[in-house]
């Protein structure tokens, strides 16, 4: 289990057809009003899965489906924001992570989500 996981909880599932373009979104908010966060990784990537509810794996697998990495700060109160739009065409299970990183590339938080793909 990875840090942020709930014991015995189970994952958000979004079913697609073959050849859907899901748009997948993510914020992440600084609600310190005082603070700064500085030197934060935001890191989006799309990883097949063999099963829906298996692990998080704890670093990135061969063969993403996406991956990218985005450098920031998020000054008091602040916000920042993304989204990705690919069309997913093998059927099977994936697994959609938004993680954040520091300075370090220690995973800090975490958010996950399951897509399953139809033929």
């Amino acid at each position: 289990m990875g840090p942020g996981e709930i014991p015995g909880a189970t994952r958000p599932l979004l079913t697609i057809r073959s050849g859907e373009s899901p748009r997948l979104q993510w914020r992440v908010i600084n609600t310190d009003r005082r603070a700064r966060v500085e030197s934060l990784a935001v890191h989006f990537l799309i990883v097949r899965m063999e099963s829906a509810g298996e692990a998080v794996p704890p670093e990135p697998r061969k063969g993403s489906h996406a991956d990218s990495v985005l450098g920031t700060e998020i000054p008091p109160g602040g916000k920042v924001e993304g989204s990705h739009n690919t069309a997913m065409f093998d059927p099977g299970v994936y697994l959609v992570e938004v993680e954040l990183l520091d300075p370090t590339g220690n995973r800090r938080h975490y958010g996950v989500l399951e897509v399953k793909v139809t033929p």
